[in-house]
């Protein structure tokens, strides 16, 4: 890590250990009443998708043994090393898909295909899951889906639900899909979350749980942000044809594929394993442990600015744990991320007396945060960060319209660097009150 104190390092390094992708996995497949049920089966396959893939694919392997028939798992990074026999890693692109994504989303639906009534399917699902798992509905081609996002969030204020509603409905996989795919086969969805609430129609686009939203919701959507002369024909004519009941919609929850306890989505670790820990630790420290669970939420000045306060009314030794996403509003030709403009904004409104008494330090748990020129998880803070400020005459309000957060903390060294960590529940912000 970066020169952070002890302290917090001791506090950041048990959240992450947490949340370790391969102890998640093998600590669930491991149990007693898992290993009872899979000699059940007659072929168990793995299939997987997201940022903590690897290791996941891993433990996945080792706990299912010999029960395990043949897997694929598509991952945004090479690994490590690669001692699978039975799961084949597939490279893929994130946090933009390519056309590598179609070729291996296209062989995981293939061995989703062939599993049978007396299978299971054991799907691997964690952050980055929606990028790497990408295959257009056709006719569509990833040209379509590309220019349809584009407008959706450079040319309109859509929410994340509208636009995943969008998503849904031009994927053969997502809402719901993949498991429509895998039937009759009994499905097991082992997720990592990194989605506020958990909620599993977001996590990845849903693409093992029912959805709720239809084509006629889609394409309201579409009217909404008059995108309609906009939409490539193909998008447009397929959209028309699923609201006019052309096309099936996606799987909804009274559908036969989900009744029976057919299949099951069960979230194995999120930002609450993180918090749970970090408290545990905090405690063990002599510290006050709060939890702020989904306080990330929002414009990002906005939470600052709150946590802020939160901490001015703090006492002494009270350690501040918070999770979620924020959400940066882009108008610079900067670089940075949510995290390391979280503590921007700290550093801007906190008064000179607290920052003697505060340390604090915001990162992304997969560690990265945004579009950096190299990989950073987040930024701290502190007062002698705050001396090499006044030192150097930075200008925060500066670097703060050009959203250039990178350049302002690689100035103060005041970046957190862990390396990716193979896994991902969001953000997590730590701050102790001396």
């Amino acid at each position: 890590m970066s020169p952070l104190s002890s302290l917090l390092q001791t506090l950041i390094n048990s959240a992450l250990s947490s949340i370790d992708p391969y102890r998640l996995t093998y600590q669930h497949l491991n149990q007693k009443k898992v290993k009872t049920e899979l000699k059940r089966f007659k072929n168990i396959y793995v299939i997987g998708f997201g940022k903590a893939g690897y290791k996941m694919a891993v433990a996945a392997e080792e706990a299912l043994g010999s029960y395990l028939t043949a897997g694929y798992v598509n991952i945004p990074k090479p690994p490590p090393s690669n001692k699978l026999k039975k799961i084949t890693l597939q490279l893929a692109s994130h946090p933009l898909p390519r056309a590598k994504n179609i070729a291996a989303s296209q062989k995981i639906v293939a061995l989703a295909q062939k599993a049978q009534s007396s299978d299971l399917v054991i799907c691997l699902i964690s952050g980055g899951g929606s990028a790497l798992l990408t295959l257009p509905a056709p006719p569509l081609k990833l040209s379509d889906i590309k220019q349809t996002f584009d407008l959706l969030i450079r040319q309109t204020t859509a929410s994340i639900n509208e636009i995943n509603i969008i998503r849904k409905h031009l994927s053969q996989v997502k809402g719901g899909r993949l498991a429509e795919i895998c039937h009759p086969a009994k499905v097991h969805s082992l997720i990592i979350s990194d989605v506020v609430n958990n909620d599993l129609s977001t996590i990845s686009s849903g693409p093992t749980y029912p959805d709720t939203s239809t084509f006629s919701d889609a394409w309201s959507i579409i009217k909404k942000y008059k995108l309609e002369n906009k939409l490539s024909a193909a998008v447009k004519r397929y959209l028309q044809q699923g609201k006019d009941g052309i096309i099936p919609d996606t799987p909804k929850p009274n559908s036969p594929i989900f009744q029976k306890g057919k299949v099951k989505n069960i979230i194995i670790g999120d930002s609450h394993t993180a918090l749970i820990k970090l408290k545990q630790t905090a405690a063990s420290l002599g510290l006050k442990p709060i939890i702020l669970p989904d306080f990330l939420q929002g414009e990002v000045k906005k939470c600052a600015n709150k946590f802020t306060g939160l901490l001015q009314q703090a006492s002494a030794n009270s350690c501040l744990i918070a999770s979620g996403e924020t959400v940066v509003r882009v108008k610079g030709k900067g670089q940075g991320g949510r995290n390391q403009e979280f503590v921007l904004q700290i550093l801007k409104k906190m008064p000179k007396k607290l920052l003697k008494q505060i340390e604090l330090a915001s990162l992304g748990t997969d560690g990265i945060d945004g579009f950096c020129p190299t990989e950073v998880a987040g930024a701290y803070a502190n007062y002698k960060l705050y001396q090499q400020i006044k030192k150097q005459g930075l200008d925060i309000v500066a670097f703060q319209k050009n959203n250039d957060s990178y350049h302002f903390f690689k100035k103060i060294n005041g970046h957190i660097i862990t390396g990716p960590t193979g896994t991902n529940v969001g953000d997590l912000v730590v701050a102790v009150k001396f």
